[in-house]
């Protein structure tokens, strides 16, 4: 009788332990991966539990109009690697947008960003110290807490204090993480039955100074400033990038939600091979899209977010080649380029 009771606990929690997704870090997506989201139209229409075991969230009938392009890329290959040499995975949000991390089998960490404080330039912002974003494996009741830290030094100006010469703007971010459910997500993309639920409460401190002559830096009135946002991300066994994201302001209301909707893994063109010169004047765009080249012999097709291929063999001319695009729908597109040597590179582009 012991040992068929001792039969039973074993598969009991054997039952459990299966039932449960584990994140590693060989869940982070390859660099050349593009993820397409969609943004939810209004937040305030999510409601879902948010603790307990084997739950089902079923949000397939979200409302979205709008799409954005999440792109993993080797962050040797951006412009900006120089500033973060010790990344070994980016993140490219936008033109001036990218994330940089440092990632190993037992903990994933945020060193870096580039962004546009306000100036029109794209500047290098380390987090010293880094912002920890996993430690691995990462499951059901795990938690995490972490404090980093960011600097910028700039104009007065660039922070919305045009008075002020120059400023020291210093973010604290704080975050208390903990993953509260398990259980099946179901999108309009498909369902994913190994899916975690983490809530995190993110606490911004922002601490501002100006320098003044003979007294060096002084704190700035108006500051420090502290926001608190609670995320809420689902991470399904299919990647750490989260399939579905909802952001809560510090009054409990939801201001910003996205998920998941496919990516571009099957393009092999995809992943860019160099730096080449190419500049669409207008993006986004309304019909039509001017591709600015100082080079001849280049070719270019059309993707959409899923991967399709729309148009094909448009030759690219020195000067300025038109594209016709007035019959796309509104969303977000992918110019590859490739010339005669292989080389590629590609644009994203995105129509009103």
């Amino acid at each position: 009788m012991k040992q068929l009771i001792f039969f039973f606990a074993l598969l009991l929690t054997s039952c459990i332990l299966r039932a449960q997704v584990v994140i590693y870090d060989s869940l982070w997506p390859e660099p050349g991966t593009s993820i397409y989201i969609r943004i939810v139209d209004d937040p305030s229409s999510i409601h879902f539990a948010h603790f307990g075991e084997n739950v089902n969230w079923d949000f397939t009938s979200l409302v979205s109009s709008s799409q954005d392009t999440i792109a993993y890329v080797d962050p040797a290959n951006t412009p900006y690697f120089g500033s973060f040499p010790q990344s070994n995975l980016a993140i490219n949000l936008g033109p001036s947008e990218i994330v940089y991390l440092q990632n190993d089998e037992s903990i994933s960490q945020l060193v870096g960003i580039i962004g546009d404080p306000g100036t029109g330039t794209p500047m290098a912002i380390p987090i010293n110290p880094a912002l920890e974003l996993f430690q691995f494996p990462y499951t059901y009741g795990d938690s995490i807490l972490s404090t980093a830290q960011a600097s910028i030094l700039g104009t007065g100006a660039m922070f919305g204090q045009p008075a002020l010469d120059s400023m020291k703007v210093v973010s604290t971010i704080i975050t208390q993480r903990k993953v509260m459910a398990w259980g099946l997500l179901l999108l309009p993309c498909g369902g994913f039955p190994e899916t975690l639920l983490e809530e995190g409460i993110i606490t911004r401190i922002d601490s501002a100074w100006t320098k003044v002559p003979f007294f060096g830096w002084i704190p700035v009135p108006g500051f420090p400033m502290i926001t608190t946002d609670t995320m809420y991300n689902w991470f399904t066994a299919n990647s750490i990038h989260p399939f579905m994201q909802l952001v809560v302001d510090q009054s409990g209301i939801p201001y910003s939600a996205s998920y998941y909707s496919g990516n571009l893994q099957a393009i092999e063109e995809y992943s860019p091979s160099g730096n080449f010169p190419f500049v669409v004047s207008q993006n986004p765009f309304e019909n039509e899209v001017s591709l600015f080249s100082t080079q001849s012999g280049w070719n270019a097709r059309l993707f959409d977010y899923s991967g399709r291929l729309l148009l094909d063999d448009i030759k690219v001319k020195i000067g300025t080649t038109r594209i016709d695009l007035s019959g796309l729908k509104t969303g977000v597109y992918l110019i590859v380029l490739k010339n005669e040597k292989g080389e590629v590179t590609t644009i994203k582009i995105q129509k009103h």
